[in-house]
């Protein structure tokens, strides 16, 4: 019989939760066909590819050395899918927009231009955490993206249309909400909000400024899944944030103030898009989000943005 893709599925599932009953509740199957399958797989390639204990499995050596190759080949086989994919959104007429949360003013703005320059392009959007929508992008899993403190990625090229002042959201009842502005050594010893242990680190880096300080941040030990809940630990007075202004005016709410970091670098916010990816579609986009911040920073809009950066697309 010959090999599968659903066969190395199975296998690197197995390989990473190290038991059968795991890897089947991560593929939505049952055991006996995550079993069955790799049973199947090592009958074909004529090796035992896990040892098994009470506790579960355990890679052999035939198997960590098929383990990155497998990796690999399913890899390169979504890579295929979602470049296929970008094609066939091309023939449709569709561009899938990808974004970190939260939605900003900014980008619901851009996108509604968009949709007016371009009334042929049926756009769609995707949320993604921080760093997903770059990986996306790479991908090929959207078109373009919203990106701010974004990290290199093979592949994606990032346009930047703006920069934004960094601020830092903050308690009411706070020491430091009754300053108009503040400076980072006057917040670097305050707890800042915790991040899940699977977030990029670059993310990381940027949210808490690491790059500033003498000694890692001090992370507290909640960590919010959604807006509501940072909203909650930042007026509970519990930790603080840093962010773009823009992005910070979501978390303006009633018991939270927030205030410019005026010795701080402002933050690139840019537009990501495949470096093999030129359709007329996504030069638009790039443009109209470059207009956007253009007129933005001609009516000095107070929404933080410091200057409007020309990009040739």
């Amino acid at each position: 019989m010959g090999l599968e893709l659903r066969h190395l599925r199975y296998f690197v599932a197995v390989a990473d939760h190290g038991r059968m009953i795991a890897a089947a509740g991560a593929l939505h199957v049952a055991q006996p066909a995550v079993s069955q399958t790799i049973c199947q797989l090592e009958r074909d390639v004529g090796v035992a590819l896990f040892e098994r204990h009470p506790r579960g499995v355990k890679l052999t050596r035939a198997g960590e050395d098929l383990l990155p190759k497998a990796r690999a080949a399913l890899s390169s086989t979504e890579e295929a899918f979602q470049t296929a994919q970008a094609h066939a959104r091309e023939q449709r007429s569709q561009l899938l927009v990808g974004f970190p949360p939260p939605l900003t003013s900014d980008a619901t703005e851009i996108l509604a231009a968009y949709e007016r320059s371009q009334p042929s392009i049926d756009v769609e959007v995707r949320q993604f955490d921080l760093g997903g929508p770059i990986v996306a992008v790479a991908r090929r899993q959207v078109d373009v993206a919203f990106v701010w403190g974004a990290f290199e990625e093979r592949d994606v090229v990032l346009e930047t249309v703006a920069e934004e002042q960094l601020v830092a959201c903050l308690a009411t009842g706070h020491p430091l909400a009754g300053q108009a502005e503040l400076r980072f050594d006057q917040i670097e010893d305050e707890p800042v909000s915790g991040v899940g242990s699977g977030f990029p680190i670059e993310i990381t880096d940027f949210l808490h400024l690491s790059g500033r300080r003498r000694s890692p941040a001090r992370q507290v030990d909640f960590v919010p899944r959604s807006i509501d809940e940072t909203i909650w630990l930042l007026a509970s007075g519990r930790a603080i944030r840093i962010g773009p202004a823009s992005v910070a005016e979501v978390f303006t709410r009633p018991g939270i103030v927030t205030r410019p970091l005026v010795d701080v670098e402002p933050v690139k916010i840019a537009v990501a898009r495949h470096r093999n990816d030129r359709r007329r579609a996504v030069r638009a986009f790039v443009r109209v989000a470059r207009d956007h911040y253009h007129r933005a920073r001609e009516t000095e809009r107070p929404s933080g943005t410091r200057s409007a950066v020309t990009v040739a697309v």
